[in-house]
């Protein structure tokens, strides 16, 4: 992981800018440029997918596991 979001409990505008960093530093930096997927990237608020004590881990690269403990993809993993 290069990074991680916000502490669980810290507010919506947090985890909104870790959407956004997010698609900076780990989407644009890799050459995705497709806006839809872009837009979609940062509007999807992937800590509300992912368990409670993870969520600050949500827009960082890396696996991730769902609220049923599934792997999740990271943002850029079905680029390579």
């Amino acid at each position: 992981m290069l990074s991680t979001g916000p502490a669980l409990g810290q507010d919506e505008a947090a985890f909104a800018r870790a959407r956004q960093e997010m698609v900076e530093r780990h989407l644009k930096a890799r050459d995705i440029a497709d806006a839809r997927v872009l837009w979609a990237m940062g509007k999807v608020p992937r800590h509300r997918f992912v368990r409670p004590s993870l969520a600050g881990e949500a827009y960082a690269t890396g696996l991730c596991r769902s609220r049923r403990g599934r792997p999740s993809r990271s943002p850029t993993s079905w680029r390579s």
